[in-house]
């Protein structure tokens, strides 16, 4: 009974056959899995040595076809030099050998007295250079060389014309240590986010390598089918929102996904572990109250405050909010908290996008006839102008010079103006390679009158001042991609607010994004839903305003701490 007691069952029962036969099956399990690790093991060591062989095998070859290069060159060298020697020699000995004593060179130059007061002898190479006595007698100069390897590795220059080899031993030695790398690669944990905001589905999606694609063909030892995760979401106040066990799956070989609805705002904690203890990875991301505005203005009507089909938006530096309420054939004004001020009556109604210049008057687009009108805040039509290459133009913004940039949707590029109409430049086009729009509809300017455009077929493509392309936005992270732009502003951190929607997405959505396409933030709006949101302007107290164009309305959103 003692040998019972000290036995595997831990918690004082004895073990029956079962929990006997459990363990053993365990155990074997186990040494089938240690057995496979081993052959992985055996055969990537196998696979990474034929690597170096092959490698090695290649500079070697390399390196014979430099050899035979080399000596091809010194071959031809030598024998261009060699031929000039000879020729310049007989040049030299056809009059001496018909001098009166009918005396050869070097029988002629025995008659001199080789002491050092008069020349001393040297061999035939110096007269390559050719310099003469005032005597008008050839002078045999001899400089000799150091020809030691120290000296040509320290690339001293040669006057002679002779071909050298110049060859640095410790520059070879660093390429040489540069030829392959022996490295384990380590599985990571790489997180993403979608739409943290409170009493809202958030989604967190779970990639247990950072190497993407690259990492399956690494031959390392760690295979994604044989990866187990281990996820927990934790609130701010400590309380455990979710675990694996009641919400993660695997939703491709390579990614794992977990759903859970955040309580409160605030700083939550995502803790994933990799097969079992290992890799543990610890992400924290903060929850926004962002599933719901925090003011709607309007409703469907032509009464004050009242919309059809608003399209575009704009602040004044008062924070008045400018409307181009296209149903309507107006523009709105509104103050900060949305209450109606006045509004100005407008000819056509296909009016769309809508900037503000540094002198205060407005200036607006609209595309059916191919206009582009400028306003005072006091309904005062200033003056409108067109221009020949005009399809389409849509959205319109003004750069710290005043400059009026228009984007044409039809002609696939944007159109830039002076203050007072004239045509400037075009940037884009459908035929540029790198710079090619499609259906380019609103801009913003960043903070150095960077060109930001949100394009309608799903990618931001961001100019320099003069058109130059810097960026282009159309991935979001590994999973997602935008689907259709509309509005797009800048905020004071230099993120940039976009509209997406799309056909294949049935979440109209607002975005905040880095300018290399990360995602800050996701306004997707489950209770509220956006309907075709469009032109959007940020506050600098970290708020959105966006054109909720087929809901008629106008929406105030909170996208920051």
């Amino acid at each position: 009974m003692s040998g019972l007691q000290n036995g595997p069952a831990a918690s004082g029962r004895l073990m029956n056959n079962g929990d006997a036969e459990s363990i053993c099956d365990k155990d074997i399990n186990e040494v089938q899995n240690i057995d496979i690790e081993l052959y992985k093991l055996d055969a990537n060591k196998k696979d990474t040595l034929n690597k170096i062989r092959t490698c090695f095998k290649d500079i070697h070859q390399m390196l014979v076809k430099r050899e035979e290069e080399l000596i091809k060159d010194v071959d031809n060298e030598y024998d261009n030099h060699r031929k000039l020697l000879l020729s310049k020699s007989s040049d030299l000995e056809t009059p001496l050998q018909n001098n009166e004593n009918g005396k050869s060179l070097y029988e002629a130059n025995s008659l001199y007295s080789f002491s050092s007061e008069k020349c001393s002898h040297t061999p035939p190479m110096a007269l390559v250079q050719g310099e003469c006595h005032s005597n008008g007698h050839p002078k045999f100069v001899y400089k000799p060389i150091a020809a030691s390897p120290t000296a040509l590795v320290q690339g001293e220059s040669h006057n002679n014309g002779h071909p050298q080899f110049i060859y640095n031993p410790i520059a070879a030695e660093k390429i040489v240590k540069t030829f392959g790398l022996v490295s384990v690669v380590k599985p990571t944990v790489c997180v993403q986010i979608y739409n943290a905001g409170k009493d809202g589905d958030c989604r967190a999606v779970i990639i247990p390598s950072s190497l993407g694609n690259a990492g399956k063909h690494q031959g390392h030892l760690h295979h994604f089918r044989d990866i187990s995760i281990d996820v927990s979401v934790q609130g701010p106040s400590g309380e455990q929102l979710c675990h694996n066990t009641t919400g993660c799956k695997r939703i491709r070989n390579d990614r794992f996904e977990i759903h859970f609805q955040p309580m409160e705002e605030g700083v939550h904690e995502i803790a994933v572990k990799m097969n079992g203890k290992e890799h543990k990875v610890i992400h924290h991301f903060e929850v926004l109250d962002t599933s719901r505005p925090l003011i709607q203005i309007g409703k469907q009507g032509s009464g004050p405050a009242e919309f059809r089909y608003p399209v575009g938006i704009v602040l004044t530096q008062q924070n008045h909010i400018i409307v181009a309420d296209a149903g309507n054939k107006r523009i709105q004004i509104l103050d900060e908290y949305g209450n109606h001020m006045t509004e100005i009556a407008t000819p056509f109604e296909w009016m769309h996008s809508i900037a503000v210049a540094t002198n205060g008057h407005l200036v607006t687009v609209e595309w059916e006839t191919k206009h582009v009108h400028i306003y005072d805040q006091e309904g005062n039509h200033v003056y409108c102008f067109t221009y020949k290459g005009f399809i389409k133009p849509y959205g319109v913004a003004i750069n710290s010079s005043d400059q009026i940039l228009i984007a044409d949707a039809h002609a696939h590029c944007i159109f830039v103006f002076s203050p007072d109409g004239v045509f400037i430049r075009k940037i884009g086009g459908e035929d540029k390679h790198e710079g090619k729009l499609q259906n380019p509809i609103f801009l913003a300017i960043g903070k150095k009158d960077e060109v930001i455009v949100s394009d309608a077929v799903g990618q931001i493509v961001i100019y320099s001042s003069n058109g130059e392309l810097i960026h282009r936005i159309m991935k979001l992270g590994v999973l997602d991609h935008l689907h259709s732009c509309s509005g797009i502003a800048i905020d004071k951190d230099n993120h940039i607010i976009v509209a997406d929607k799309g056909a294949d997405n049935p979440i109209h959505r607002v975005l905040v994004l880095t300018h290399g396409g990360e995602v800050v933030r996701a306004i997707e709006s489950q209770n509220d839903i956006l309907k075709q949101p469009h032109g959007l302007a940020v506050t600098y107290d970290n708020h959105v305003i966006v054109a909720d164009c087929y809901n008629h309305c106008i929406k105030k959103y909170r996208y920051k701490p």
